[in-house]
């Protein structure tokens, strides 16, 4: 289990509020992804997640940025009885858990 990681993505607009290049939710998931280790066929769920917007302003620009923080916690042993996984559906389970990590979806 590792804690505290992060991700984040940065922009550019000029004056403050003419956009160039906006930060990207993707990419900082992306980043938090990688810095977590986070491969397929392993076990692991991120958890815990928050998301910060700064945008500090300079003269003539400013430089938002986008800083996802969470947790990553790896299961370990046989699931619980009665559950998908263990009636078979791992790929329901997984799908399930990392929908309700990234998007918030309330358990069904």
């Amino acid at each position: 289990m590792k804690t505290n990681v992060t991700g984040s993505s940065r922009g550019f607009s000029l004056l403050g509020f003419i956009t160039v290049v906006s930060p990207n939710y993707i990419k900082a998931v992306q980043h938090l992804y990688k810095e977590a280790g986070i491969t397929e066929g392993r076990a692991l769920a991120i958890a815990n997640i928050a998301q910060q917007d700064t945008s500090p302003y300079f003269i003539l620009f400013s430089l938002p940025k986008i800083t996802l923080r969470a947790d990553v916690i790896e299961f370990t042993g046989p699931p619980p009885s009665g559950s998908p996984a263990a009636r078979g559906s791992t790929t329901a389970l997984t799908r399930r858990a990392a929908q309700a990590a990234l998007f918030h979806v309330p358990p069904s």
